[in-house]
């Protein structure tokens, strides 16, 4: 094989050698991405710029940020590690050829290969926060040394100060001015989650006037007399009428009458333990029959006791379906919040780089052929997407991220796709 032949072999054998070296690049360096650091700065951030936003109250005493307790954060990281490496093996041969006279001459030939090898590494991570949950985490002192205080260095990339404030501050800022405010705020597309009652004013206030609407009612209240010394079968006579006279139809109308969830939550409650109790009632009774002297005496006792439990729940639930009735919640347009969502999306980009070219001039030889013989170069981004909006909350009080959420992660994503797409 001739010399040129061999210094081509050379060159296309390094090439394919470093083309067989790519492997998926690991999540180190500078740019190195600590989740649970992150994560924790996150949740602090939001206590600092949301919770504390609904404690404040205006000039005129109403509180407009009261709506941010029952919102929640879906939080989508990105991590992106891309290694890339190029070879560029080459030489020039050069064959002397006879002077002409005493002009000096040569015949080169230029001898070059080139790899170029490229690996990705992309992660997802993505959470959803509650913000009440959030608030009665941090109310806990055992939470003080997991979170310490609160207190965190500046570090760089996502652990730093994602400046959560200024956002917040801003987007609510029609808000505070009363340029926005709660109501009939349904955009096109699906209706987002309506605003619960007791989110639009004073929460401790709205505890205590449904307090006093408790109060007044109790003269409507189911009376709990045995008229002495009843006899067991008389009581739970009387237990039954309550159940099916008052408690199942009550139920019966307010189920139809379209109360807010809440509001039925607590009618469903009681009308649950009333009819548990009730129960009781007719177990003892069966006791009470079966049983002689004193065991007949405990019985009956255990009768009385069950009884006046299954009133007592009886009494809340009509406490409580007057409250609903009262506010007449069936009546009134649904309310939603004065703003749908807050977005943020911050990305940080490290970019390292380093080249070797090392250089042979022989007789015969010259090498390398290429400006750059040897480079590797490494990207790390690293996205933080923050969608802030009312989520979805289930029947069972669990909550998912609504439509609007999901939309605004999905539409970050996609702006970082199309940046991210190389030109054609």
């Amino acid at each position: 094989m001739s010399g040129s032949g061999r210094a081509a072999c050379a060159a296309g054998g390094l090439a394919f050698a470093l083309a067989g070296c790519v492997v998926v690049p690991s999540q180190d360096g500078m740019a190195r991405v600590h989740v649970n650091d992150v994560v924790k700065r996150v949740k602090c951030d939001i206590a600092n710029a949301v919770l504390l936003k609904t404690n404040e109250r205006t000039q005129n005493g109403k509180y407009p940020f009261a709506f941010l307790q029952g919102w929640a954060a879906k939080l989508h990281f990105t991590v992106i590690v891309d290694d890339s490496a190029g070879l560029n093996p080459g030489a020039t041969l050069i064959h002397p050829l006879a002077p002409a006279g005493s002009t000096p001459q040569s015949y080169s030939t230029g001898i070059g290969a080139g790899v170029t090898t490229q690996a990705v590494r992309q992660e997802d991570y993505e959470y959803l926060i509650s913000f009440s949950d959030l608030a009665t985490e941090f109310k806990k002192p055992s939470k003080r040394e997991l979170y310490n205080g609160c207190q965190f260095e500046n570090g760089l990339l996502l652990e730093s100060d994602l400046g959560l404030a200024a956002l917040v501050n801003n987007a609510l800022k029609p808000i505070e001015s009363e340029v926005l405010y709660p109501g009939n705020n349904v955009g096109p597309g699906a209706a987002p989650p309506t605003t619960p009652a007791k989110q639009l004013a004073d929460p401790v206030g709205q505890l205590d006037v449904i307090a006093k609407k408790h109060a007044a009612n109790k003269k409507n209240e189911l009376a709990i007399d045995f008229f002495g010394e009843s006899e067991a079968a008389e009581i739970e006579k009387r237990t039954q009428a309550a159940i099916n006279n008052v408690v199942k139809p009550l139920y019966g109308i307010a189920s139809s009458s379209s109360f807010e969830g809440e509001c039925m939550a607590e009618i469903t409650l009681n009308q649950n333990k009333a009819i548990v109790w009730s129960v009781g009632v007719s177990s003892n009774v069966i006791k009470y029959d079966q049983a002689s002297g004193a065991a007949k005496d405990d019985a009956l006792k255990a009768v009385q006791n069950d009884f006046k439990e299954t009133i007592n729940a009886a009494n809340k639930m009509i406490a409580a379906y007057k409250v609903c009735a009262g506010q007449k919640w069936k009546d009134k347009p649904k309310v939603y919040d004065p703003i749908d969502a807050i977005n943020e999306t911050v990305n940080f980009y490290v970019t390292s780089s380093g080249s070797v070219t090392p250089a042979w001039k022989l007789a015969r030889v010259t090498a390398p052929l290429a400006s750059t013989f040897a480079s590797a170069s490494r990207k790390d981004t690293n996205t933080l997407i923050l969608a802030m909006g009312r989520p979805v909350v289930a029947p069972d009080g669990s909550i998912s991220a609504s439509q609007t959420m999901n939309n605004q992660v999905l539409s970050s994503l996609l702006s970082q796709a199309i940046a991210q797409r190389p030109v054609p």
